[in-house]
């Protein structure tokens, strides 16, 4: 009922005749260690005791010119204390812009000061009461210039002018006043784009208005889902517009607007064809889709790959990961966001994986989705000690580093998935999604949720896959006797520490000399420790499962025929014949051979010639019973073992 009363509020007119290119000037960009660190804070998600604000609705309005580098904008903030009353408010605002004035109930405000990227608006007659809105209006003008790229004009082949907007993570501010960090969503949004009339401006939500005066084309957008600030965004190009529908129930459809440059118009009415098939799947394993009421598209930019804003991903091509990439971004970032960016490897981790589901379900074709998370594993094991959670939030190319946020955390959603199994690893995805859909969550509470559908042990995974930082080494050693054959594991870690171990179980096949399976088990290592499974009476080979789900390096080690070091007699319970294979060096001489029953009776048959094994027919003297087999050289004994006689 709230989103639908602050649309009641005048929406203040607000039509800027032509754009100063005589004033677009860009200020050098500021920063200090105060402020690096109150971002820092705020990227990690402490709350900052300055921001005691929820911002119910932003209504924007911004005249842009693709063939220039320059913004003027009005940006109404309506707000409402959340903790106790207020006198000022704070809001985020590069010093690459300039305010031409600021209105405080309808009245220009007096008391504004500017201080780390941020102003602070004096409220008259202040406080306000906690639980009452009140709003500032912002005008202001000047040359976008942000170290995040957040706002572009350029060229798309050479030759047509394109504007486009990227916020994430620290960018809103850059091209617009807002209350940017990761603890508050506006409760909704209203957007006009003001352009020269052979442009059009594309933003997120629902488009209201579209119509052309005084040669401008004015656009209007609004939305009516909680939303983070980096999710909003501005495009503006000589687009080609086109629309499909996709059908989520028996009765009702759903938008999927697109924008697209003209020379590209063909590839993207053939690509688009995926997307209804991919929102049928992921509404399916992780929930309906967020957004309903006001669609999801896709709208082109010139960056190399995509950006999720939230209803109207930005986007390179619509390429077959990168459009499922971007939508799953829609649950994982958008309908929930990471409270911080320390948790970015969730949405990055979960939206990376949505790649290779889309893979396994929709193609069909077991080999090209697990090729395409082998490659991503080569390409996370390039880091030999890297943690999934980001320690230095303002690090931007650890931030999104391909190896470890988005590469790596998508195996640690594959290692879930594998050791909860399907059923439950969804169940545990769609309780998230429900637990904090319109809000923010963090890692430890994703792994609350999936405690909350049944899953147990999940504080070992936590620590050896989230918080910890390498992943394992294992060495399997195969070995054989002449007619006996058996294999080891050990481990170790890709950082070489001392003490560290992964504790998930190994699954192990042994093939026959056909290459077929003939058995599979599951193997549990210790730190450095190796592990010796039964003998077994058949050649095998060791191998992994080909599917093998954990992320690691594998070193195998065939040591061979071991017959030519160690004694062995078989087989043992014996019923007729005993045979005894030799080391090398008893081959080709004559040895004692003494067998002594449980009463101390002796059983001596004398000068067995040997060449590489011994064979000895018990059956005709020795009754059923247990007996010690002495095998001697000289009269020195040289092996010694029991045996089990059963005629």
């Amino acid at each position: 009922m709230r989103k639908n009363i602050l649309f009641l509020l005048v929406f203040f007119s607000y039509t800027i005749a032509c754009i100063d290119i005589a004033s677009a000037q860009a200020c050098p960009h500021k920063a200090n260690i105060n402020s690096k660190i109150k971002i820092e804070n705020r990227a990690r998600g402490i709350e900052d005791p300055e921001y005691q604000y929820h911002v119910n609705y932003y209504n924007c309005t911004w005249q842009v010119d693709p063939r220039v580098q320059f913004i003027r904008g009005k940006v109404a903030i309506y707000f409402t204390p959340t903790t106790r009353p207020i006198s000022a408010i704070l809001v985020d605002f590069s010093d690459s812009l300039k305010y031409d004035s600021i209105i405080v109930r309808g009245v220009k405000a007096l008391g504004v000061g500017y201080s780390d990227e941020r102003l602070r608006i004096v409220i008259p007659n202040a406080p306000i009461v906690v639980g009452v809105m009140d709003s500032v209006i912002i005008y202001y003008k000047g040359v976008p210039t942000s170290p995040y790229n957040s706002f572009t004009t350029t060229l798309f082949n050479n030759k047509d002018s394109v504007l486009w907007t990227l916020s994430q993570p620290y960018g809103a501010k850059y091209w617009w006043p807002c209350r940017h960090d990761m603890g508050d969503k506006a409760d909704s949004v209203r957007i006009r784009i003001i352009c020269p009339k052979q442009y059009i401006g594309v933003s997120i939500g629902k488009k209201t208005k579209d119509f052309i005066l005084n040669g401008n084309r004015i656009t209007e957008y609004e939305s009516h889902y909680p939303i983070a600030p980096y999710l909003i965004c501005l495009n503006v190009a000589k687009y080609e517009l086109f629309t499909l529908y996709w059908k989520y129930n028996e009765i009702d459809s759903m938008p999927l607007p697109h924008a697209v440059y003209p020379a590209d118009l063909p590839a993207w009415r053939v690509d688009v064809n995926n997307l209804p098939k991919m929102l049928d799947l992921f509404t399916d394993l992780f929930g309906p889709y967020p957004f309903l009421k006001e669609g999801y598209g896709h709208t082109q930019f010139t960056f190399r790959g995509g950006m999720e804003h939230q209803t109207n991903s930005s986007m390179a091509n619509l390429g077959f990961g990168l459009m499922a990439h971007e939508l799953a971004h829609q649950w994982f970032g958008d309908a929930v966001t990471n409270r911080s960016w320390r948790d970015i490897w969730i949405q990055e981790g979960f939206a990376s994986y949505a790649e290779v589901l889309a893979r396994e379900f929709l193609d069909n074709d077991k080999e090209a989705w697990i090729n395409l998370l082998s490659d991503k594993g080569k390409n996370a094991k390039s880091q030999s000690f890297a943690s999934v959670l980001t320690n230095d939030t303002l690090n931007i190319s650890r931030l999104f580093s391909s190896q470890i946020t988005y590469d790596k955390s998508a195996w640690v959603v594959h290692m879930l998935r594998v050791k909860l199994g399907d059923s439950l690893f969804f169940r545990g995805l769609r309780q998230y999604i429900n637990d904090f859909k319109y809000d923010f969550a963090s890692s430890e509470l994703l792994f609350n949720s999936f405690t909350k559908v049944g899953a147990t042990g999940l504080d070992t995974f936590y620590n050896d896959w989230v918080v910890g930082g390498v992943y394992p080494y294992y060495v399997i050693r195969q070995s054989n006797t002449l007619n006996n054959y058996q294999f080891s594991v050990s481990q170790t870690n890709s950082a070489s520490l001392p003490n560290v171990v992964i504790h998930n179980p190994i699954p192990i096949r042994l093939y026959n000399n056909q290459n077929r399976i003939f058995d599979s088990l599951t193997v549990y290592t210790k730190l450095d420790s190796q592990v010796v499974f039964k003998k077994i009476k058949t050649s095998f080979s060791v191998k992994f499962d080909k599917y093998f789900p954990i992320l690691s390096n594998v070193e195998f080690i065939n040591e061979g025929d071991k017959s030519l070091d160690i004694f062995e007699s078989y087989p043992n319970p014996v019923v007729n014949k005993l045979n005894i294979n030799l080391p090398k060096q008893y081959w080709d001489i004559s040895l004692n051979v003494q067998l002594i029953n449980s009463v101390g009776q002796q059983f001596n048959i004398q000068k067995i010639s040997a060449s590489k094994s011994l064979e000895l027919e018990v059956s005709d003297y020795l009754a059923n019973g247990i007996y010690v087999l002495d095998l001697q050289d000289k009269g020195k004994s040289i092996y010694r073992t029991k045996i089990l006689v059963t005629h």
